[in-house]
């Protein structure tokens, strides 16, 4: 089965989350990074978990936070979830057993401390928040224009409207870069229904974003 959704799905930017557009349909490109994967492992093994973690910190840190906004919708929670999942992956190195990457296990743990909050949020009766967020996990751009801010918004919005089981596996197979099958391990479901779910996700996302005026 074609990883990857149908031609003219809407594009959830990875580097400028504001950018809405229509292209023809590109697989996401992988966020693995082979060679600091190579070497916060070298660390590991010499026992030097600190410096693995600073490694890790350093190259997934800021779409772990990407993914953990989109997810529960609040900055300071977004935060608080990627604090733990490096504080989870500093205590399970000397268990990580190499099956897959560093990033994917990664992903993994993003993905079940976002579940933990929403939970959490829905047994406290939170209500959402559906401010304008932040890129990434780098602070405002003050002269950010008006027009970028409204698709910001609209684009959150819409990712709003979808369950929380299609929306984090539409960020992580759009926004992380994760395959079918990547996902399907981490939400324990085959990798034929994470595309399906997908596929019939994006033209959901797609109609929100031409009623906002934002995609075509």
């Amino acid at each position: 089965m074609q990883e990857g959704p149908p031609v003219g799905s809407p594009t959830i930017g990875s580097n400028d989350p504001s950018t809405i557009e229509t292209p023809a349909w590109q697989p996401p490109k992988s966020r693995v990074d082979r060679a600091a994967e190579q070497a916060a492992l070298a660390y590991v093994r010499r026992g030097d978990h600190a410096e693995a973690l600073n490694i890790l910190m350093d190259t997934y840190g800021d779409p772990v936070m990407a993914f953990a906004i989109r997810t529960v919708r609040n900055r300071e929670l977004a935060k608080d979830i990627r604090q733990q999942v490096f504080l989870e992956a500093f205590q399970g190195f000397d268990g990580f057993a190499a099956r897959s990457t560093l990033w994917s296990w990664l992903c993994g743990i993003a993905y079940h401390r976002c579940l933990d909050e929403l939970r959490r949020l829905r047994r406290a009766s939170a209500a959402d928040d559906l401010a304008a967020l932040d890129d990434l996990a780098v602070a405002p751009d003050l002269t950010m224009e008006v027009d970028r801010a409204t698709k910001r918004r609209a684009l959150e919005q819409c990712l709003g409207t979808l369950s929380v089981p299609t929306r984090t596996q539409l960020l992580m197979r759009c926004l992380l870069g994760l395959s079918h099958t990547e996902i399907g391990e981490i939400v324990g479901a085959p990798h034929s229904t994470v595309q399906v779910r997908i596929s019939r996700a994006l033209p959901r996302l797609r109609q929100c974003l031409r009623g906002e005026g934002l995609a075509r």
